[in-house]
């Protein structure tokens, strides 16, 4: 991988974007090296825009947060329904609003406290949910939609060449975006991993 690399990540997140990369029969088919640059630009991108909101708002708090995404014309809201969803939060990009599942957001904190009680000292999973839906608002500003962050070559019928873009980089992208925007010093990327890792062991 590269100096690079280790810096923007550990061996074991990058193990484990290229793994659910590769789950994408078409991504799978590239060369290696394609591959790298694809999550390489996905790291970067998610960075680069942490670094542009730090420039003017400083490492949010909780309360920074809020306003910083208020100020770009968002609406948050909060839904304590249970519904049969496999996700925290959602970003309905037609009506500018971040919903935000709260009680399966404060079951998942919960669990994970059990493990790491340290990550949620200073900032909430709420607040991590925020920036990440956040940061998909952001890209489809620039891009017209999330998930056009980069593409990759491929080939249509395994013939025609063929530009294809990405959903994955661009979740790639957002945990990248949220750790690097909050300081984190952990990615939030591994934690429906780690829920899951907790339960089996109940």
């Amino acid at each position: 991988m590269g100096d690079l690399m280790e810096e923007l990540c550990t061996p074991r997140q990058w193990a484990a974007y290229m793994k659910m990369m590769e789950k994408n029969r078409s991504f799978a088919a590239v060369p290696d090296e394609e591959k790298k640059t694809v999550i390489r630009e996905s790291i970067g991108y998610g960075i680069k825009r942490a670094k542009e909101l730090q420039a003017e708002w400083g490492v949010p708090d909780g309360q920074v947060l809020k306003n910083m995404v208020m100020e770009h014309g968002l609406k948050v809201e909060r839904v304590t329904t249970e519904y049969p969803l496999p996700y925290l939060a959602e970003y309905e990009a037609g009506r500018k609003k971040i919903v935000l599942y709260s009680d399966r957001i404060a079951q998942v904190e919960k669990t994970l406290k059990t493990r790491h009680p340290e990550y949620f000292k200073r900032l909430s999973l709420t607040d991590m949910c925020l920036a990440h839906e956040f940061f998909h608002h952001l890209e489809r500003c620039q891009f017209g939609a999330p998930g056009r962050i980069v593409r990759y070559r491929s080939k249509l019928f395994g013939v025609l060449p063929w530009n294809r873009r990405s959903g994955e980089a661009s979740e790639i992208a957002a945990h990248t975006f949220v750790q690097h925007l909050l300081r984190l010093e952990f990615s939030t990327w591994g934690f429906a991993d780690m829920v899951k890792e907790i339960y089996e062991q109940r």
